[in-house]
């Protein structure tokens, strides 16, 4: 249902959208855990992506969700496969691939959202799934906070990825060079001297500050949903185990 509101258009791709439904990714992997919370978001943007109108890039773009979802559900448990250190090779294997694709090298910062990310998952660890049951308002705002800010930048990762290998296949050149133009326009009339990249990497680096400003507002709200729904949950008593 969330998917049939307006999205947030993805620069480079006329007409493809990132949805609005990513917000709530994070709290489908809480809720359900690691592998039914990635079968249920796998289901429901297959579904989705039935419903009209469709595009290959969407179809595409399915597995980040599922991976979101896999992130915060390992997150929260503490099972022997879907754990923290799940998240964490989940979300460093998207962060290393950045370094194997084409502009990998030529915009190695790029992914510095996505490594703090890593960063977050790597110092609090078993504490997330304490913070996520805890009766504590703070530590279940906390915990939920760091479940969002871990999934949504995996999902931006694996959707990042994706696109790139899509360019002159599912995405025009002529699209990537238009909002490369479009972009080096916006930072000149900020005052801003021209960035020192070219191609997919201009686009990436030239978009990385309304990334950055995007996921920050998508890990408030989906934080500020998730913590509310498990307050009303009762402090996890009705989460399904991985």
């Amino acid at each position: 249902m969330i998917t049939r509101l307006p999205g947030i258009p993805i620069i480079g791709a006329p007409g493809a959208k990132v949805q609005l439904s990513v917000v709530i990714y994070p709290l489908i992997g809480i809720l359900l855990g690691g592998w039914v919370g990635a079968i249920a978001v796998l289901v429901g943007n297959f579904v989705s992506w039935l419903i009209p109108p469709s595009t290959l890039l969407g179809l595409l773009m399915i597995p980040p969700g599922v991976l979101a979802a896999l992130v915060a559900g390992s997150l929260r448990s503490k099972e022997k496969i879907f754990n923290w250190k799940l998240a964490f090779a989940v979300i460093t294997a998207l962060d290393v691939s950045w370094y194997f694709t084409p502009i990998g090298l030529e915009a190695p910062l790029y992914p510095i959202l996505h490594w703090s990310a890593l960063l977050l998952v790597t110092l609090f660890r078993e504490k997330i799934k304490i913070f996520l049951e805890s009766a504590s308002r703070l530590r279940i705002l906390l915990g939920t906070g760091i479940c969002s800010f871990a999934a949504l930048m995996s999902d931006s990762m694996a959707g990042n990825l994706i696109f790139i290998y899509a360019v002159g296949w599912v995405v025009p050149l002529r699209n990537i060079l238009d909002a490369v133009a479009s972009l080096g326009m916006f930072w000149l009339k900020l005052g801003i001297p021209r960035l020192p990249f070219t191609g997919l990497a201009a686009l990436f680096m030239g978009a990385l500050v309304i990334t950055a400003i995007e996921r920050s507002i998508m890990t408030v709200v989906s934080t500020l949903i998730g913590s509310a729904v498990l307050r009303l949950l009762g402090k996890g008593r009705f989460l399904i185990s991985s």
